[in-house]
């Protein structure tokens, strides 16, 4: 099969029940999208199989290429997933985004287009606890380039957050893309564990130490900036709710890193 000049990549793990909406928003691309990646460590075929019925509806239907591949972090992880795309164009959606119609077309543009540009932006509306948070700094939030060059960009070695690294000009596009990233609290503390963890071993291998200063100074700066200047009292019960979650996030991301020192202590 000769390579088109777009591949889907995604990461996943056990998101039968996401998956098959964020490809389904993706259908619209059309004969540009040739392939989609999925990178999958799930603990079962479930994943893998809502793919291949959400592209069943295709036309036409790109080819789909699983690997599974444990998980190691979300930098290793993508990167090993960009490594086996073989489109011109990447893109890079994740099981609980949606294209808007918007951004469907801005991205046949460029492709279809002779774009000078290593990577592609695109503003995340983030949908949280069924609503779109528009004040609070949550909105227009870039995260990383969705749409990108292959071999011109790949994330540096962190296990949260991690910071795509890009070799060339990059573009920033006004066409959304949707992020339903917390439907409940249950979904929201499902990564809540996992990811301070993971912030507070990124911490400790920067070579940062544990300080109640920074900690309070920190949380409270956070809340403070996206509280008041951010307004994210606009957006109701869930933005602010979201937003003294984010102040536990902090403080409990802090604190694991002082646990991180007394665990290793001699």
């Amino acid at each position: 099969m000769i390579p088109g000049p777009l591949s889907l990549v995604m990461i996943a793990a056990n998101e039968e029940r996401n998956l098959g909406g964020c490809l389904a928003s993706a259908a619209g691309l059309g004969p540009l999208l040739s392939e989609v990646v999925l990178v999958d460590d799930s603990r079962d075929e479930a994943t893998a199989a809502a793919a291949r019925a959400a592209l069943a509806a295709f036309k036409p239907q790109p080819e789909l290429r699983v690997f599974r591949r444990r998980y190691d972090g979300q930098a290793r992880q993508t990167n090993f997933a960009l490594e086996q795309a073989r489109g011109d164009w990447l893109l890079l959606l994740d099981a609980d985004e949606r294209m808007s119609a918007a951004m469907r077309a801005d991205v046949r543009r460029r492709v279809a287009g002779a774009q000078d540009c290593a990577a592609v932006f695109f503003p995340r509306r983030n949908i949280v606890f069924g609503r779109w948070l528009r004040h609070g700094g949550n909105y227009p939030d870039y995260n990383h380039a969705r749409l990108l060059r292959r071999g011109r960009a790949r994330f540096g070695d962190r296990a949260v957050h991690a910071r795509l690294e890009i070799s060339g000009p990059a573009a920033y596009s006004r066409a959304p893309l949707l992020h339903h990233s917390y439907p409940d609290l249950r979904a929201y503390f499902d990564k809540f564990n996992r990811y301070t963890t993971s912030e507070a071993l990124d911490m400790a291998a920067a070579g940062r130490r544990y300080s109640p200063g920074r900690m309070w100074a920190e949380s409270l700066g956070h809340l403070a900036q996206r509280g008041v200047p951010g307004a994210a009292f606009l957006d109701g019960i869930p933005g602010v709710t979201y937003l003294g979650l984010g102040f536990a996030y902090d403080l409990v991301r802090h604190w694991k890193l002082r646990e991180l020192r007394e665990w290793n202590r001699p």
